[in-house]
């Protein structure tokens, strides 16, 4: 186990508007998480100051119930976190591989919704080899990115097959859309979190969103899930949808579990 201070927060998060205890609390999820499982998952213990002010410990020997509630129920609901306790890793290698597409003038909002969904089913077979990835698909204008990462490998020959179903479907549809794609190596994977702006935001934000846990069966039922990203897309030209892909489904349920 490893006792990680504040000093290192970019370690382990992305955006700078959460600390550590708060990115481990609230889920976490990052780069890794494919290979090492969420933030809460690798909580081993906390420090916590309760609201009738007693100074406990929480992991599975005491305060379990505790323990249970802050590994996902977010930073400063049960408590005060004084410190935390967390899993630590050797630092591993990554692939990484980006996929970008727009859609071509005159494409409509039908071919360009079913270019998306069939994405998505390819994206089931990435999770399912351990592959995860954020993307994003705006409306207006029309456009979409997916980074892949894929730790612990000494070079891309294995991202670089593993996408090739997904780019060949985004080719097939080269009269809708323009695509590109890359793929590099990086011998550890913090390089990629030191090329990344910081991130994070305070004061006003003007915006909703809404959050969706999405059942595989409505991913791979293309036809239904362009359907109805084609409505919800229609009613508003600021609608973008922005996914993440965490874990294999094995062990995400082996983690439910626990």
């Amino acid at each position: 186990h490893a006792h990680f201070a504040f000093k290192v927060p970019r370690a382990l998060t992305v955006h700078q508007d959460v600390g550590v205890a708060g990115w481990a609390t609230g889920g976490g999820h990052g780069v890794l998480t494919g290979a090492y499982g969420m933030g809460a998952d690798n909580v081993m213990e906390a420090t916590v100051v309760t609201p009738n002010g007693d100074l406990v410990t929480a992991n599975k020997c005491q305060n379990k119930d505790l323990f249970w509630a802050i590994r996902g129920g977010g930073g400063g609901t049960f408590g005060v976190i004084l410190s935390l306790t967390v899993n630590a890793y050797p630092m591993p290698s990554l692939s990484t591989a980006t996929v970008s597409m727009t859609a071509r003038n005159g494409t409509s909002a039908k071919a360009w919704w079913r270019v998306i969904a069939g994405i998505h089913k390819e994206m089931v077979k990435l999770q399912d080899a351990g592959v995860m990835g954020y993307y994003t698909a705006g409306v207006s204008p029309y456009g979409f990115q997916y980074t892949m990462f894929q730790p612990n490998t000494s070079n891309t020959t294995s991202i670089d097959h593993l996408i090739s179903p997904l780019i060949i479907h985004v080719q097939k549809h080269n009269d809708s859309v323009d695509s590109s794609s890359f793929s590099s190596w990086l011998p550890v994977w913090y390089a990629i979190e030191k090329s990344m702006p910081p991130g994070g935001h305070a004061g006003l934000n003007y915006g909703a969103r809404a959050t969706r846990l999405i059942p595989r069966k409505a991913i791979e039922d293309t036809d239904s899930l362009a359907e109805t990203l084609e409505i919800i897309g229609d009613r508003n030209e600021a609608f973008a949808v922005s996914s993440t892909l965490l874990l294999p489904v094995k062990q995400m349920l082996k983690r439910l579990s626990t």
